[in-house]
């Protein structure tokens, strides 16, 4: 790894991609070798890109579905590293405050599904791929290749989201940015300097996984965000705001 990390970009950049390549060559698969997901992108300029699939654990889909560049019924071998490599960035900086949380199997499914939306959506981040190269779909955005890229926001609420996903095995809701607090299912992830202030910037972004709920005057909450206010051209302040969960 301490060699590894010395290298120049460039270099570790043309290794990357060649690892992408040999992965692509064994796999073979409909995912991994459709140019429309992103592998050639001079290739997929022109081409109208398919609506990503849903793959929560549900017998309901907000997406069309199709066969073109994926095969629902193999998993790809190109996908399932990129879907190790976020996941091991997501869970990098993560405190389980109760040892016995464990992430679900549909947590990981989950994961792998958001990576093949990733991949699907390539049309959209375009000048992402062609500035980072192949390892933009490991970074932290979203489906539109944007969160994590906008003012006041390092992609932290994109990890929160996986992270919740993964321990929950359950799609969270999409929100805004300037999240600092997510529940689904009992599980509640949150950043660190919530409960300690810290000017170390791996305190800032670490995140903690308890069981337990968002509450406040006996309602539950689904998220808390930070909203940031510009009052004037030299104050710039954030206020807390939390979002009732939807009940049926």
């Amino acid at each position: 790894m301490e060699q590894a990390v010395v290298v120049s970009l460039k270099a570790a950049q043309t290794t990357y991609e060649t690892c992408i390549a040999r992965l692509r060559e064994v796999c073979s698969c409909k995912a991994c070798q459709a140019s429309s997901n992103g592998f050639e992108n001079d290739e997929a300029d022109d081409e109208e890109m398919t609506p990503a699939p849903d793959l929560e654990v549900s017998t309901q889909s907000s997406y069309s579905s199709s066969d073109e560049d994926w095969d629902p019924e193999r998993y790809c071998a190109v996908i399932l590293a990129e879907t190790i490599i976020v996941l091991a960035r997501a869970l990098a900086n993560v405190l389980l405050d109760n040892r016995k949380l464990l992430p679900m199997r549909s947590g990981f499914e989950l994961a792998y599904g958001r990576q093949l939306n990733m991949r699907r959506s390539a049309q959209s981040g375009k000048q992402a791929i062609k500035d980072l190269g192949q390892i933009a779909f490991c970074m932290d955005f979203d489906g539109n290749f944007s969160f994590g890229m906008r003012e006041h926001d390092d992609g932290v609420g994109i990890r929160l989201h996986t992270i919740v996903e993964l321990f929950a095995g359950e799609r969270a809701p999409s929100s805004s940015t300037g999240i600092s607090v997510l529940c689904r299912k009992g599980i509640c992830v949150y950043l660190g300097v919530l409960q300690g202030v810290s000017m170390s910037r791996d305190s800032i972004g670490q995140i903690h996984v308890i069981p337990g709920r968002i509450q406040h005057e006996k309602k539950s909450y689904e998220r808390l965000e930070d909203r940031y206010v510009n009052q004037d051209d030299y104050y710039t302040t954030t206020v807390m705001n939390i979002i009732e969960s939807k009940r049926e």
